[in-house]
């Protein structure tokens, strides 16, 4: 008898091996999921897509020549393609004569404009909920080539959330979907806060309170 169960075994030796390997990498995968590490990461990832179209905005608005041609209309086919591709939105404004924002003059995003509160309000980067989503908001006063005051806005899209979810159109984080599923917007700081390029902190992140333990499936 002992002998037969040793013969299984040598046979089947290889089988119990890779069993016995799925078994333990969905363990260990399953502990990494729901693990404080996994939501450090999912984290950094928004946070370094948020910062670089921060970056990518900053050179733009320092670029007073291409502003004056966004502004008055006067852009390559090229140049235009750039700016339409961005996967921000930009939005350029005249003023008057006290420097108050007048006719919206340039935008590049057909999804969203930026409201009456971030048109009006001071120069500054902060965080805000919209119709269809939360946004990294960036507004400031410039001037272009021909010394034209300008306001320039970006809405950088964090996070989609309408108000009436579809099949198509369900919350997701922009760069990152799956991450929906493992974190969540947090009302309080958390040990989990998204800064921008200047190292200010914009918002909080939290483990979502919907994840359960997975089972292991071999």
């Amino acid at each position: 008898m002992k002998s037969f169960f040793i013969d299984i075994f040598r046979r089947n030796r290889y089988l119990l091996l890779a069993a016995t390997i799925l078994f333990l990498s969905g363990y260990f995968l399953n502990i990494y999921y729901n693990s404080d590490a996994s939501v450090s990461v999912l984290r950094n990832s928004i946070q370094s897509y948020m910062q670089e179209r921060e970056r990518d905005f900053g050179r733009l608005t320092g670029d007073s020549a291409l502003l004056h041609r966004l502004y008055s209309m006067r852009t390559t086919e090229q140049e235009l393609a750039r700016v339409v591709e961005k996967k921000y939105g930009i939005f350029l404004y005249e003023t008057d004569t006290a420097d108050r924002p007048g006719p919206l003059k340039f935008w590049n995003d057909q999804r969203i404009l930026p409201p009456p509160g971030l048109l009006n309000g001071p120069d500054g980067n902060r965080f805000i909920q919209l119709s269809n989503g939360q946004y990294d908001c960036i507004r400031k006063t410039l001037a272009d080539s021909n010394g034209l005051p300008i306001i320039a806005i970006a809405l950088i899209p964090v996070r989609w959330q309408y108000f009436i979810p579809t099949s198509n159109l369900t919350p997701e984080f922009t760069d990152r979907p799956a991450a929906e599923e493992r974190l969540e917007l947090a009302a309080a700081p958390t040990e989990f806060p998204v800064k921008n390029s200047d190292g200010n902190i914009l918002f909080y992140l939290q483990k979502s309170r919907a994840i359960m333990p997975r089972p292991i499936i071999l």
